[in-house]
C-alpha cells in the first residue's frame, strides 16, 4: 500500500531500477545502450535511496533497513566511480562489475523484504495475531541472507562470461 507521494516515487523508482537492471544484466556490456541504461539505472537507484531514507513508517525510527539502503548506496557509488575514473587500469572493470552487481542484488533483497512485509506479515498477523511481530526481524534477516547468498553465487558464476563480453579480464 502506498501511503504518500514519497512512497509512490519510491515504488516507481524501485520498479524502474529492477527492470532496467535486469535489461542491463541480460545485454552485452560496454555498448552505448549499456552506458545509457546504466545511468538510467543509477538515477533510479539514487531516487530509491533518497526516498527510502525518508520512510520511517515501519519502526518510526532509523532501522536496519536504512542501514541496508546505505550499503546499497555505497555499492552504487563504487560501481559508478570505477566506471568513470577507470582506475586501477587493470581492474577497474572488475570493481565496477562488483559494485553494480552489489547494488542490483541488494535491490532484489529489498524487493523480497517488501514482499515479506506487505504480504507475508499481514497473513501472519491474521493467523497469529500480535504474536506475529516476533517473526518480522528474523524473517527479514533470513530473506536478506538467502537473496544475497543467491546473488553472490550468481555474480561469481557469471563474472567471467559477463566481463569477457567486454573483452576484460577479471583478475
Amino acid at each position: 500500500m502506498i501511503h504518500d507521494s514519497i512512497g509512490l516515487i519510491h515504488t516507481i523508482s524501485a520498479m524502474a531500477a529492477l527492470l532496467i537492471g535486469t535489461v542491463v544484466v541480460l545485454n552485452p556490456k560496454g555498448t552505448r545502450l549499456h552506458r545509457f541504461l546504466g545511468y538510467l539505472y543509477s538515477a533510479s537507484v539514487v531516487t530509491l535511496i533518497v526516498t527510502a531514507l525518508s520512510i520511517y513508517r515501519l519502526t518510526r525510527s532509523f532501522n536496519v533497513l536504512h542501514v541496508l539502503t546505505i550499503i546499497t548506496a555505497l555499492f552504487l557509488a563504487a560501481g559508478l566511480w570505477y566506471a568513470l575514473v577507470r582506475r586501477p587500469a587493470k581492474n577497474w572493470l572488475l570493481y565496477h562489475y562488483k559494485g553494480m552487481c552489489g547494488s542490483y542484488v541488494s535491490l532484489w533483497a529489498a524487493f523480497f523484504s517488501e514482499i515479506l512485509i506487505r504480504v507475508v506479515m499481514p497473513l501472519l498477523y491474521h493467523t497469529l495475531g500480535h504474536r506475529a511481530h516476533v517473526w518480522l526481524w528474523p524473517l527479514l534477516g533470513l530473506t536478506t541472507l538467502l537473496v544475497t547468498g543467491a546473488g553472490i553465487v550468481l555474480i561469481r558464476r557469471n563474472r567471467e562470461r559477463l566481463l569477457d563480453m567486454h573483452g576484460a579480464k577479471s583478475a
